[in-house]
């Protein structure tokens, strides 16, 4: 299921609340999109053992894009340039931004990421049903 499955609940009015919100919405969108897309072509035939380390790997991977993303990791340097990859993110209303956030500054993605031991198979709960109580709480997102 891709993230354009959900809808956003009612944005925080609080600046601090608001910011993690924003933050944990984008998250959800590539914990959705990108970890969806991967584990969902994984070849259907592997045993558990190789489907779950593969889980693992797509976890580790996610993860990864997300510190770079947050500015955890990911930079270029010699000595007096730096080169790095800023994300920002913007929630808009017809059209109109009316929240804006550059992912760095923020207590990043990667806080919200759950541990691999919560996604594989092994788990009680289901990779869609973990992700879906830990950003749930803290960006409403509702299936449509």
């Amino acid at each position: 299921m891709g993230s354009e499955q959900f809808t956003l609940g009612l944005m925080p009015s609080d600046e601090r609340e608001r910011a993690l919100w924003l933050q944990h919405a984008v998250g959800f969108i590539l914990f959705e999109d990108v970890r969806g897309y991967a584990i969902s072509n994984i070849d259907p035939r592997l045993d558990v053992s190789a489907r779950d380390a593969a889980v693992r790997a797509v976890n580790d991977a996610v993860y990864g894009l997300m510190m770079v993303l947050d500015g955890v990791s990911g930079a270029l340097r010699d000595g007096t340039r730096t080169l790095h990859l800023e994300t920002t993110i913007r929630l808009t209303e017809n059209e109109e931004v009316i929240a804006e956030l550059p992912i760095s500054e923020g207590d990043g993605m990667c806080m919200g990421y759950p541990s691999n031991s919560a996604l594989v198979g092994s788990s009680p709960m289901t990779p869609s049903s973990s992700m879906e109580m830990l950003w749930s709480v803290s960006v409403s997102i509702q299936s449509t």
